[in-house]
């Protein structure tokens, strides 16, 4: 909904209103010596729940503008423990100045009901990195492999993108160690003549920055509560008699515990060898029984700590032990995942914490009501209800009957309550605090809205340097009026050849 000259007030009372109804929702809106709207961030109780829970790395990005401001959308989300992108607050901005981004940054910081992430992930923005630089001094920086390899098109020439860039590809996401990414990178760069590649040699020097991010799109809150009701209703399918199997399907989340499980299932298909020993540690080789072309990992076990480290990587990257760590805890006969290799983010148990809150007025828990619980109640209810109705037909018609009466009657309830909203809309547009609409801006960079596959498969309106028109598909090398004029002088051409009596067949 849109009302000239409120919007911006609009946008306040709505906040003041979920404010009314939650205390743990914040907000704040900044404005100009003028009373225009410049900034606003704000972030709900769910929010704010989550970065309790999930906030060990958070992404930050400000590829969208899409209101009729061309404000730019700023999300500042992360992972769950299903794996799904979750969100832990929103700001609208009107630029992407340093100085707005730390104004962003603090606020949200403030918001969050725990200290600093220990990882942001970011494009490669320079007001960006001076501002996390100064309002997150002690969290660590990441690109996102992402906007990285999406520039390749741009930055090198279309036959070195076509001919190298499955390479490049190769290099940066299978190289498991710095020097192997090294040697690969300076192979691909010379065998495609790009060494005098500004970008790529930047690049190159920035490499300790890049990260392997998952990039998902907003599942957000519904599906989230329905993985949450899976795992308490829910237990997956066993494939093996391990213990370790059993006991991780009670830790962790469905869709982590199917990862983990794929991984137990592979690690008997490798063989276990040590292959060196001193007094610190003890290094195995881990082959594949099958597949003498495999790639040969190693797995690297400390004497002391008996930490257990693989040279694929993958438990520093997903958290989650690979097959070939596996394989190793198989063969020591180690019944039960060490603890250290159970990571909380993933489990079940991952939000069973009280998350406490001290903004305003003294310590208070964020609450909200809890769709979860509500759910649950009436899923066990309507089961219980079903599995005695479908005895007799009789009783089945009833309960069908109930249902679709059930259904008709929330759905009017749905409409009186949209109507309702629309109508409070209508009446609380108060000018009190007396904002104004916010310029409209322009994104730098990737500040556009990402655009999908129909959009990106239409053609922008053209013009030709022949005919001078625009909107056609053509241009002047094909432009029909040219080619038209070029045909009518060769006639020409050919005319005045045959009238001096020259004939050019006989030559």
């Amino acid at each position: 909904m849109t009302v000239n000259g409120h919007d911006a007030n609009m946008l306040y009372d709505h906040f003041q209103s979920e404010k009314a109804k939650n205390d743990g929702f914040t907000f704040t809106i900044e404005k100009d010596d003028a009373d225009r709207m410049t900034h606003c961030f704000w972030a709900d109780a769910t929010a704010r729940k989550s970065y309790k829970y999930f906030g060990d790395v958070v992404v930050f990005d400000t590829t969208y503008n899409i209101n009729r401001y061309s404000m730019i959308l700023a999300p500042i989300l992360g992972v769950n423990h299903h794996r799904q992108t979750t969100l832990f607050g929103c700001a609208f901005l009107c630029d992407e100045t340093s100085e707005t981004f730390e104004w962003l940054l603090k606020e949200w910081l403030k918001a969050m009901p725990a200290g600093s992430p220990k990882m942001i992930i970011t494009d490669q923005d320079l007001a960006m990195t001076k501002a996390i630089s100064i309002a997150l001094p002690n969290t660590l920086r990441r690109y996102c492999m992402w906007h990285i390899t999406n520039k390749f098109s741009e930055k090198i020439s279309a036959l070195a993108y076509k001919e190298h860039y499955a390479e490049f590809k190769n290099c940066i996401w299978n190289s498991e160690t710095p020097e192997q990414f090294e040697a690969g990178w300076v192979e691909v760069v010379n065998k495609a003549s790009l060494s005098d590649n500004d970008w790529l040699q930047n690049l190159y020097k920035i490499r300790e920055r890049w990260v392997l991010a998952y990039r998902a799109l907003a599942h957000i809150r519904h599906n989230e509560l329905d993985k949450d009701h899976k795992d308490v209703n829910e237990r997956p399918n066993l494939k093996s008699m391990y213990p370790m199997e059993s006991t991780m399907s009670e830790l962790y989340t469905i869709d982590i515990f199917n990862m983990f499980q794929d991984e137990l299932f592979q690690n008997t298909a490798y063989k276990v060898i040590a292959t060196n020993e001193d007094d610190d540690r003890v290094v195995y080789a881990i082959h594949r029984i099958k597949g003498s072309g495999s790639r040969v990992r190693e797995v690297v076990v400390d004497k002391l700590s008996n930490h257990v480290r693989c040279s694929c990587k993958m438990f520093e990257c997903a958290r989650i032990p690979c097959r070939h760590m596996l394989a190793y805890f198989s063969r020591m006969q180690i019944d039960d995942l060490p603890n250290e290799y159970i990571l909380r983010r993933w489990t079940k148990s991952a939000k069973a914490m009280r998350v406490r809150d001290d903004l305003g007025s003294g310590m208070k828990e964020i609450c909200d009501t809890s769709l979860l619980k509500r759910r649950n109640r009436l899923f066990q209810l309507a089961t219980t209800l079903i599995d005695e109705a479908v005895l007799t037909e009789d009783t089945t018609e009833f309960v069908e009957e109930l249902l679709s009466s059930g259904q008709k009657k929330l759905c009017d309830m749905k409409k009186i309550s949209e109507a309702g909203e629309k109508s409070a809309i209508q009446v609380s547009m108060s000018c009190e605090i007396g904002l104004k609409e916010p310029f409209q801006v322009r994104a730098k960079g990737c500040g556009k809205r990402l655009k999908g596959g129909k959009e990106k498969a239409a053609k922008k309106a053209r013009r030709c340097n022949g005919c001078g028109l625009t909107g056609q598909s053509h241009d002047k090398r094909n432009c029909p009026k040219l080619l038209s004029t070029s045909s009518q002088n060769a006639r020409f051409n050919d005319e005045d050849e045959d009238d001096d009596g020259i004939d050019y067949a006989d030559d």
